[in-house]
């Protein structure tokens, strides 16, 4: 009786028992914790646990109840739509829990699984709905681990094995504690962990490669913050490298390098790239000439500077790349020596850049750079002059004037005796007429942005800010550029080592002064910020968010060891008096049962009836499939005069007739493959597939 009831097992969709949904509970709470211990985006972890928490429990409840195919196909639908909503409504979904909305793909991505994760915890009806669970957590842990802080990786790697072991213990359980032939687990274990792994290499393999191209275009489209356009007083005919008033932006906490800082001259600053030609709209990056340079003797790159600058006024840093790939050796002012893991970079000496000439900075590398840090006495700048560096950098600025900013310039500079007083005078008046607003609207695409932010939005961010002062120094013929990078802002008091976030990405403006070079300002300083910036709000929870961070390492260090416990005391041989192990002969039935089923439902033969034998199975079947597969049909039949014995005959058997078994089932799926063909094949195994996934009908004796 034991071995007729199998085969109705294998056409059931099995109740999931709670041990299941308590490893999908633990499997979601692991991957809550994760994304917040990678500190992709700040937000509290018990709302989320709290909604998944329920959702499990739903899903226990649905589990329970008799639910027809329209019921289990409606889930299904509804968990792609789910989906969908968690990729495009994640800003909506942000705002519930207060949590700012990141425009980097990467970062992006990785809230969205987490999102559908918790989302679709309540649509877990069956077993293969409840495994599924673990392919978006593939793919997320896959995605984060692509930029995870490096100490962080053990963590990430024990969650990525508690979610590729949670399948395997469900499949475990079925098979040796419930001893039927769980075909619909080991189909599901096949499904899920060969859609992980695509996701997962897909992950791997794809995030650099949108973070390096496609990430303003997903940004744009998906999270819906505004691309940056051409505005129509543009100069050029496409859109400006460096767009000024593109709107709203959102600041992510996630780590990028740490800096050790040595030398007595201060330069708060990693430059990265520079911008010296003004269009109305935005800003060109500086056309300049790229020199190679190879290490010397030593193992150093030695950079061409004018004049010997003074031992005061230079800045030794020592930079760790923790996240991201960086084509840029960043340096706290203008290189002259650069120790790194290449064999060439490109030195661009008109700007004072160093880029590297292969392959990119990757989290783990480390380099150390000598560079000439400006001094920013105002004693020295007042007695230097602001003159242009070369005569044809006087090209740089665009000659299409704002009146309302040229008379503001003039008003400004009246009285002041130095170009270091005028600079001090715009930057001021910046600060003290201007607000500082991350959330800024978008500004009009057919204005000026400079004289939009002076006199009409008087809101913005780094961007407008660096901008309106860069072009008011234009204005009264000092030369000054924009120039991108990042601040040197959050000190660890015992190491005295900066931690550099994505955060703390800056723009600043650049006057160059003869005799001392290109030095920084920056008019957001002293300006008033509306609302409570990233930074701020970070540094008031990094202070008192010690002991939550303390509790989630608790949650998931108590989450390995209960998964590692129960997977310990399923796996290991020594549990006795607990079940007996499967049978050769059991085992040998089980495989043939399953191939053989799997083979007669991408063929489309009906179910087998409650109570039918695997013999009267066949014998009904072949009539339906001489018609159109007469070749697997001849191959079936005659495997069915042989398959009794080999289920039922004695437990030794000969190797022989073991490899004949295994030739006949060979040769079923080589007829299946002939005579159905590819297309007809794919279409079969994704319906299987739905049915798996979102239920088949049960049979009439289940209710």
């Amino acid at each position: 009786m034991a071995l007729q009831r199998d085969p109705v097992a294998l056409e059931r969709s099995p109740t999931p028992p709670l041990v299941v949904y308590v490893s999908v509970w633990l499997m979601t709470v692991a991957s809550v914790l994760v994304v917040r211990m990678a500190q992709v985006s700040l937000f509290p972890v018990l709302p989320l646990l709290g909604f998944a928490t329920v959702g499990v429990c739903v899903s226990v409840w649905l589990s329970r109840r008799p639910l027809s195919e329209a019921t289990r196909v409606a889930l299904g639908t509804l968990d792609g739509l789910l989906a969908f909503f968690a990729l495009t409504g994640q800003s909506f979904l942000n705002s519930l829990l207060g949590i700012a909305t990141d425009p980097a793909v990467e970062i992006y991505l990785s809230m969205a699984f987490l999102w559908y994760m918790v989302l679709r915890s309540g649509l877990m009806a069956t077993l293969p709905s409840a495994a599924f669970q673990s392919v978006p957590a593939l793919a997320l842990f896959g995605l984060i681990a692509t930029y995870i802080l490096a100490n962080e990786i053990t963590w990430l790697f024990a969650a990525f094995l508690l979610a590729m072991l949670f399948v395997t213990a469900v499949a475990h359980f079925y098979e040796t504690r419930l001893l039927r032939p769980a075909f619909h687990v080991r189909l599901l274990l096949r499904t899920v962990l060969g859609f992980g792994v695509l996701a997962l290499v897909f992950a791997f393999v794809m995030a650099p490669l949108l973070w390096l191209t496609a990430g303003r275009l997903v940004s744009g489209l998906v999270v819906g913050l505004p691309l940056r356009m051409r505005a129509n007083t543009s100069e050029t005919s496409s859109a400006p490298d460096l767009m000024v008033g593109a709107g709203p932006t959102a600041l992510s906490r996630m780590p990028v390098m740490r800096v050790r800082l040595e030398g007595s001259h201060s330069y708060p600053y990693l430059r990265a790239e520079v911008y010296t030609r003004y269009t109305g709209r935005g800003w060109e990056r500086a056309a300049s000439f790229r020199y190679t340079y190879r290490p010397n003797e030593e193992g150093r790159f030695e950079f061409r500077f004018r004049g010997n600058p003074p031992r005061e006024t230079l800045a030794r840093a020592r930079v760790q790349i923790l996240n991201g790939w960086h084509d840029t050796f960043y340096a706290p002012g203008f290189p002259l020596q650069l120790e790194a893991p290449a064999d060439e970079v490109r030195y661009r000496s008109r700007v004072g850049l160093v880029d590297i000439a292969r392959e990119p900075l990757k989290a783990g590398e480390e380099y150390t750079i000598v560079a000439y840090a400006p001094p920013t006495d105002p004693a020295v700048l007042r007695r230097a002059n602001a003159l242009l560096p070369d005569l044809w950098a006087a090209a740089e600025w665009s000659r299409t004037r704002s009146p309302a900013v040229r008379h503001l310039v003039e008003q400004l500079s009246e009285g002041r005796p130095t170009d270091y007083d005028k600079v001090m005078a715009f930057k001021e008046y910046i600060a003290r007429n201007c607000k500082y607003n991350l959330n800024v609207e978008a500004y009009p695409g057919d204005v000026d942005v400079v004289e939009h932010f002076l006199f009409e939005a008087r809101e913005g961010y780094c961007i407008e800010f660096a901008t309106a002062l860069a072009v008011m120094c234009l204005y009264a013929d000092i030369p000054a550029r924009v120039v991108s990078g990042f601040t040197l802002a959050e000190q660890d008091p015992q190491t005295g080592e900066y931690l550099v976030r994505e955060a703390h990405r800056h723009l600043w403006t650049e006057v160059f002064f003869e005799g001392v070079g290109w030095v920084p300002f920056d008019a957001t300083e002293g300006a008033e910020v509306v609302g409570q910036d990233d930074a701020q709000q970070a540094a008031s929870e990094e202070a008192g968010g010690r002991r939550g961070r303390s509790l989630e390492r608790m949650l998931l260090d108590g989450a390995i060891a209960l998964v590692a416990l129960y997977l310990l005391y399923l796996l290991v041989p020594w549990r006795k008096g607990t079940q007996a192990a499967a049978s050769p002969q059991a085992t040998r039935m089980r495989r043939a049962v399953n191939t053989l089923l799997f083979y007669l439902q991408l063929a489309g033969a009906p179910p087998m009836r409650v109570g039918q034998t695997i013999t009267a199975y066949l014998e009904e079947v072949l009539p339906h499939l001489r018609p159109q597969l007469p070749r697997f049909a001849e191959l079936l039949e005659s495997l069915g005069a042989t398959l009794p014995y080999w289920l039922y005959g004695p437990e030794e058997q000969t190797p022989e007739r073991i490899a004949q078994m295994r030739e006949a089932l060979r040769q079923l799926r080589r007829a299946l493959w002939q005579e159905m063909g590819a297309m007809r094949l794919i279409i079969k195994t994704v319906q299987l597939g739905w049915r798996r996934v979102y239920g088949n009908p049960l049979p009439a004796t289940q209710g």
